[in-house]
């Protein structure tokens, strides 16, 4: 319905609505949602403008299998907002909003309830059926935080004494979420206590994707999982990194214990996906009744998970809730046919949308959403960092560098995604810049995970990986779910040879975000520097799931194929890369050599040595460069096209190699058959 329709922003009412939804969002005690909020207040246009409809809500409509999508309602939103807006503030929220905003979260839930004193789980009693819906999220956001602590607390300790950290969970979990699934029930879970429940079904479904929650009998309700191929899972969940260890792995032998550990390994596998399938039902209803809670809906796009990663070779996108807002027509308009009117609650959601696009590798819709939305919120710092992350995400570097130092320029004491923005400046060598950026972050805070990231990296440039570990160290210990610190960690643990600290690391950064495709990628490299081709297939087969149009993923494969002999499964990977993305013709001389000396195919040797050449150009010549040459300027003066071989044998005249005797003594033979033609003629 938004085909070549023009979609028109109301500003005051958008700003007004926002306004209203920071307020709610701050009595909440909801930071980050608030933040947000009150950052696209600020960047929000003044005036009225008009975008392209189609484009903007073109994201809508690219979910993969089309049955993820979720509608907005903005009528169901604005009716929650003016229900929140409406209910008392009592002394008693306002002493526990106070204890909350201090770090002291039992004695919130205590102040807001009373103390439990008929021996119940929780320290705190439970808020009656008709107390305002602010007091039993604040209620159960105060214990869900406080169980939290007392968790990290826990797995703290055991960090230090050396013992396993999978036992170390919230002690309030199953309670709170007994607590408010029954309040659901019962139709008294209003306003945003269903993101309370949702935070709990969350933090549930990641303890039981690793086994380290035991569900109840009444949470196992059988849900339709996203696939029904159980062998397929099972080896999915025998090979997933975190079931079990490396030493384990390298044990297995009797086909007993195999079998054994496949059953332990779905059964595990079933309970999170069914927990998580849970979770993903709640957060999406809750944002779609409160959309300006963005907390929910990162929330929700942690949950989202891939389709079938096991078969990367067909096309496959990440399946995410994505929101399609329903947003009323302006039928008034004076100048032609009914127009779409977006408002706070459209922003959002394509906002979401964006974000979205960008982590699912769809960076060409979400560049040219990102256009549209520059209009609306022209000073907001996160469509300028949309922009350089999905820069980066193509690999167009120089132009993320520049989106990221106009990003600086706008909001220099921004650090957010900053740490992205030093990987760039490492993989582009800019030592200089990379030490200007870490002295300017630690200016102005030492003590953030971007920072310690970007300092790490620093260090690593400078070939001082011991360093850059500490460093990355520092930053978990920050922030324990850094994923950009454990992935980093574990690139420098492969460069100093400590393969085990590095699957340790990959491991714990999938854990972190399973869509993340550089700690697949990395357990791949660490797997194949172990010369265990086999596992380091499957890490590779998924990290090309998450990044299907990187050449670097199928090569990897390819080459994996290769390693165990699967020679017609490692070209047909190699050609997929060659295709898609092969800017430095790595598939193109693999494919050539594959081709000339296993399937003895010359001419397709020598159109693939061709396209290699093509790609290399006019610089340098390597060695493989010189092998090349040699064998395609053999081909042609096999087949009579001379003069073809006579250029490229005189490119190799300069050459310093053992190439260049094997070329002058092939140029005097062509020089010799083309005298011997002349003369016959």
């Amino acid at each position: 319905i938004y085909l070549d329709m023009t979609a028109v922003l109301d500003s005051k009412r958008s700003a007004n609505e926002l306004r209203r939804a920071i307020a709610v969002l701050r009595q909440h005690c909801l930071k980050q949602s608030s933040a947000f909020c009150a950052e696209q207040l600020v960047g929000l246009t003044k005036d009225d403008v008009s975008i392209n409809g189609a484009t903007l809500y073109s994201l809508s409509t690219t979910t993969a299998g089309g049955n993820d999508s979720m509608e907005v309602d903005e009528t169901v939103a604005l009716a929650t907002l003016k229900m929140l807006e409406s209910e008392p503030v009592s002394d008693t929220f306002l002493l526990a909003q106070s204890f909350f905003e201090i770090g002291e979260y039992i004695r919130s839930a205590v102040a807001m309830s009373g103390e439990e004193k008929d021996g119940g789980a929780l320290p705190a009693s439970i808020p009656n059926d008709d107390a305002p819906s602010r007091e039993l999220f604040l209620w159960s956001y105060a214990l869900f935080l406080a169980g939290q602590k007392r968790k990290e607390e826990a797995i703290a300790e055991a960090g230090r004494q050396g013992n396993t950290i999978t036992n170390c969970i919230n002690p309030w979990l199953e309670e709170l979420r007994k607590v408010l699934e029954e309040k659901k029930k019962r139709k008294a879970l209003t306003g945003l206590c269903g993101y309370a429940l949702g935070m709990v079904l969350k933090e549930i479904a990641a303890l039981r994707a690793i086994g380290g929650f035991e569900p109840s009998q009444d949470t196992m309700v059988e849900k339709p999982l996203l696939d029904a191929d159980l062998d397929q899972k099972m080896n999915d969940a025998f090979f997933h990194h975190h079931t079990q260890p490396l030493e384990r792995k390298k044990k297995i032998k009797d086909k007993e214990e195999l079998t054994q550990l496949f059953t332990e390994s779905n059964k595990i596998y079933k309970a999170g996906a069914i927990a998580a399938f849970k979770a993903r039902e709640q957060l999406a209803e809750t944002a779609s009744q409160f959309p300006w809670n963005w907390s929910a809906w990162l929330d929700l796009a942690d949950m989202s998970i891939p389709t079938d990663a096991s078969r990367p070779e067909e096309s496959i996108e990440i399946r995410q809730f994505q929101p399609i807002s329903n947003l009323p027509f302006d039928h008034n308009a004076k100048d032609g046919p009914a127009r779409l009117c977006i408002d706070s609650v459209g922003i959002i959601s394509v906002c979401h949308g964006v974000r979205l696009a960008v982590e699912g590798q769809r960076c060409v819709e979400a560049l040219e959403v990102l256009n549209e939305l520059k209009s609306i919120l022209p000073s907001s710092s996160f469509v300028f960092a949309q922009q350089a992350l999905a820069h980066y995400a193509r690999r167009d570097f120089d132009t993320a560098i520049n989106t990221f130092e106009v990003l600086r320029q706008n909001f220099p004491y921004r650090l957010d995604q900053l740490d992205v923005y030093s990987n760039i400046l490492y993989v582009k060598e800019q030592r200089a810049d990379l030490s200007l950026l870490a002295h300017a972050v630690f200016r102005i805070d030492k003590y953030r995970p971007e920072t310690c990231c970007i300092i790490g990296n620093y260090y690593s440039l400078r070939r001082q990986h011991e360093r850059a570990v500490l460093y990355f160290r520092r930053a978990l210990r920050l922030d324990r779910k850094c994923l950009s610190a454990w992935t980093l960690m574990g690139h420098e643990f492969i460069e100093l040879k400590n393969t085990n600290a590095a699957v340790e690391s990959y491991r714990r950064a999938v854990d972190t975000n399973s869509r993340d495709y550089r700690a697949w990628y990395g357990l791949g490299q660490t797997y194949e520097m172990l010369t265990m081709h086999f596992y380091a297939l499957y890490y590779y087969r998924k990290a090309a799931s998450l990044r299907p149009n990187d050449g670097r993923m199928w090569i990897a494969i390819a080459n994996c194929n290769e390693q165990l002999q699967r020679i017609p499964q490692a070209m047909t990977f190699y050609q997929k890369a060659a295709q898609i993305d092969d800017p430095e013709g790595h598939a193109a001389l693999k494919l050539a050599k594959l081709y000339r000396h296993h399937t003895h195919d010359p001419e397709k040797a020598a159109i693939y040595y061709s396209q290699y050449l093509n790609i290399a150009g006019d610089a340098e010549i390597l060695d493989t460069t010189a092998e090349a040459i040699l064998y395609l300027a053999e081909h042609h003066k096999n087949n009579g096209k001379l003069e073809k071989a006579q250029t490229l044998l005189a490119r190799l005249l300069d050459y310093a190699g053992p190439e260049k005797a094997q070329a002058q003594a092939m140029l005097r033979e062509v020089r010799a058959m083309l005298d011997n033609d002349i003369q016959a003629d």
